[in-house]
């Protein structure tokens, strides 16, 4: 529990203040950057719709990159899986092949004019293992 009942619904609210973090990036002599893209922010039904706010924030957050000149690294799935997906059985349920195709092909189209380094998953060893083995991350299954 929290004394004051504070939360970390913002954490570091990245999501507004990027472009004044980019700047002390740019003072500190940092030039590369790794971030993730959340799937659930560009297609939060997992596959077919796209959110053009979702694809509008990585547009402004690549340009501020790239302005500042910071290279950016994006990892296209740290961990967060659209709920619909999960729901439908998440990584154990095949189809989740092509709707993670899907996905990559729309970040690619969108944002590889600009973006050369792409890491496709963030320590895929821990997600299964920890998600789907041992149960201590999402999903929790085990076995």
């Amino acid at each position: 529990r929290i004394k004051d009942r504070s939360t970390a619904a913002q954490a570091c609210n990245f999501y507004n203040s990027f472009p004044s973090d980019l700047s002390l990036m740019n003072w500190l002599g940092l030039d590369h950057f790794k971030t993730s893209i959340s799937w659930p922010r560009i297609m939060p039904n997992g596959s077919g719709a796209i959110n053009p706010k979702g694809l509008a924030y990585y547009d402004r957050l690549t340009d501020e990159m790239l302005n500042k000149g910071i290279t950016p690294w994006y990892v296209a799935y740290h961990w967060d899986l659209p709920q619909v997906l999960q729901d439908k059985g998440g990584w154990v349920n095949r189809d989740i092949v092509s709707y993670f195709l899907n996905y990559l092909e729309v970040c690619h189209k969108h944002l590889g004019d600009r973006v050369d380094n792409w890491i496709v998953m963030n320590e895929p060893i821990v997600f299964a293992g920890a998600g789907y083995f041992l149960g201590i991350h999402a999903p929790g299954k085990v076995g």
